[in-house]
């Protein structure tokens, strides 16, 4: 998955499209360094990390005040989440 797929399925805009860009560079660089998430993910970040997390903001309502993501990790879904 492309980061234009993505955009596409998410319907996202440009700016988030950037952060979440910027997130998955941080995590592939620290990934070297800590094993994060599994390196077998890595051939498809965009749809095994970023959308299976995005894809939670369906179910979460506008007026959503607080969202905890305890033992996130590498800081999957609420990092993703938060960006969104």
């Amino acid at each position: 998955m492309t980061p234009e797929d993505f955009a596409g399925v998410m319907d996202v805009s440009r700016e988030t499209l950037d952060r979440l860009s910027a997130y998955l560079d941080l995590l592939m660089r620290w990934q070297r360094a800590i094993n994060l998430v599994g390196p077998a993910t890595l051939s498809d970040p965009w749809r095994r990390h970023l959308l299976d997390s995005a894809q939670l903001s369906r179910y979460l309502r506008a007026d959503t005040g607080a969202l905890y993501d305890i033992g996130s990790g590498a800081g999957l879904p609420g990092l993703v989440l938060a960006i969104m």
